[in-house]
């Protein structure tokens, strides 16, 4: 389990291996567009004429790729803990997105054949797919979370979805419905506790 506030190194490696995958594939989207060298004037010309559509799928590919990157971000901006299931689904996740500049060539050298495009819909559909997955599964652990903090201490190792609050950034500990919170965001208003909260107003 990785807290974002209790290990902030350890969170911060999760997050640069992710930038550095997405960053890795989408390069490779551009390294894939050659021109032969030793050309003539004419062949020359007409190479640069065949780029062109493979430009178009480059940038198509770029532009799913930051999306993806910015539902990665969005993602573990809401997330407080990092258990095992969140890593391995973004390791998932990511094994995916690093697939992404093969149906990215594929389909920029056989754009004829209707198998290349059913690949390229393969990737991006499994994509997505892993983003689903793994917001159902960090709801799954903030909702288990919200059920425990009826019966006092609530255990560290749930993993919880985090939520800003303006007051949390203002003071260590604040009250929430007579609760005292202490350490990290208490947030019922968002249906998920995302600190240990005391009943008792134990600070």
């Amino acid at each position: 389990m990785i807290d974002r506030d209790e290990d902030p190194l350890e969170f911060g490696r999760v997050l640069s291996l992710s930038d550095a995958v997405f960053g890795l594939a989408m390069t490779l989207l551009v390294v894939s567009i050659v021109v032969p060298p030793g050309l003539s004037s004419d062949e020359y010309t007409a190479a640069i004429g065949e780029l062109l559509p493979r430009v178009a799928i480059m940038a198509l590919s770029f532009a799913v790729a930051a999306s993806a990157w910015i539902g990665h971000r969005r993602f573990f901006s809401r997330v407080q803990r990092i258990d095992a299931g969140i890593q391995w689904r973004n390791f998932v996740l990511l094994g995916l997105v690093a697939l992404l500049p093969l149906p990215h060539q594929v389909l920029g050298g056989y754009a004829n054949e209707p198998l290349s495009y059913v690949l390229y819909a393969a990737v991006l559909s499994a994509v997505n797919v892993m983003f689903v997955v793994l917001e159902l599964h960090a709801g799954t652990c903030s909702a288990r979370a919200t059920r425990r903090h009826h019966t006092g201490w609530r255990s560290p190792a749930a993993c919880s979805m985090r939520a800003a609050s303006p007051s949390a950034s203002r003071s260590p500990s604040w009250s929430c419905r007579g609760r005292r919170c202490c350490g990290w965001r208490c947030c019922h208003w968002r249906r998920s506790w995302c600190g240990v909260c005391n009943p008792a107003g134990r600070p």
